[in-house]
């Protein structure tokens, strides 16, 4: 089980060295992926975009990177309009270069975010649920009022200021601290967190597990091929224990 704060994914556990197993690691990709020019067994990377902490314990630091491959691919063509994509994750190589072996299946996709996760710095807050009934497009930050006198418009543009900082502050911890099991996302822009499910911002893309007896998962697109850019937003559920 875990929830997530913005730059941070807290894990219960056992503590026994398990601490990834049905973990969700916010990752983002590496490098775009193609399902026209890619072949199976074709490496797929990504770099990990939040902490993962355990017990007050950060088992997986940010900017860790995921290394996976492709399990299936079908490019569009005209007698069959759907393209496949079939992906799963094997590892986790630490910072200081220690890997960590398990099998991870992608359960939620979103476009690139416009700041990295990996640059911009930790903003811990809160978990935030309860979204899923809500709008969480951004709307756009009202202006100064005409007429105002000169005297007036430098004070009021201060606390305008505050405002603006404040409202978008947040923003930033309601796109990026999505409860458990939320399907809500901001627009185009926003910072996916752990606990997402689905596919947002990405019209006409599906997100589905792999065939019974496979691990990974499988993108698909009706009417053109499943194109991943570098930087696309994904959450990673480790699926089998840590080997």
């Amino acid at each position: 089980m875990s929830f997530v704060g913005q730059g941070v994914t807290t894990m219960s556990s056992a503590g026994d060295g398990s601490e990834l197993n049905g973990a969700d690691l916010v990752a983002e990709l590496s490098q775009s992926v193609n399902s026209r020019k890619v072949k199976l067994g074709d490496p797929v990377k990504a770099v990990l975009t939040q902490d993962v902490i355990s017990h007050g314990k950060i088992v997986m630091r940010r900017g860790s990177r995921l290394v996976g491959h492709v399990t299936e691919v079908k490019p569009r063509s005209k007698e069959d309009q759907e393209s496949r994509l079939g992906m799963v994750f094997d590892k986790a190589v630490l910072k200081g270069g220690q890997e960590i072996d398990f099998s991870a299946a992608v359960r939620a996709l979103a476009p690139p975010a416009r700041v990295s996760g990996v640059d911009k710095p930790d903003m811990m807050g809160p978990p935030i649920t309860g979204l899923g009934n809500q709008s969480t497009n951004p709307q756009p930050l009202s202006g100064g009022t005409g007429g105002m006198s000169a005297s007036r418009s430098s004070s009021s543009n201060s606390s305008g200021n505050m405002s603006s900082n404040s409202n978008q502050a947040s923003r930033v911890a309601e796109f990026g601290a999505a409860g458990p099991g939320s399907s809500a996302l901001g627009g185009e822009g926003s910072v996916m967190g752990g606990g997402s499910r689905g596919v947002f911002g990405m019209p006409g893309v599906k997100l589905g597990s792999a065939a019974k007896g496979q691990d990974g998962s499988v993108i698909s697109s009706h009417g053109h091929d499943v194109k991943l850019d570098s930087g696309s937003q994904m959450v990673i559920q480790v699926t089998t224990p840590v080997r």
